[in-house]
């Protein structure tokens, strides 16, 4: 896809963010950025993505480890609109799994 899909970010994902320390540490902050910015602009889903359901939501969408931080998005996409439900410190389970 040569074009960014547009970005929402849910509520709980900024609070994911302060809650996982995220925000206080700027090495953290980049590579997390850095992430997003892949899955906004990649092919979904990526390499390594699996399905999941979405804790405290309806549906499934996706996760998407990084994995110097240990830490995985949660995520869901369309053509148009990628949106980032959650950032999490343990790994989301496969729809399999359930």
């Amino acid at each position: 896809m040569d074009e960014r899909r547009s970005k929402a970010l849910s509520r709980a994902f900024r609070l994911s963010l302060d809650r996982l320390g995220v925000t206080r540490d700027a090495s953290k902050r980049k590579r997390v950025a850095r992430e997003m910015a892949r899955i906004q602009s990649g092919p979904l889903p990526g390499e390594g993505d699996y399905e999941t359901l979405i804790p405290h939501r309806p549906g499934i969408g996706w996760a998407r480890e990084i994995p110097e931080l240990r830490l995985w998005l949660v995520y869901r996409f369309d053509e148009d609109e990628l949106e980032v439900i959650l950032l999490v410190d343990r790994r989301p389970v496969t729809v399999e799994e359930e």
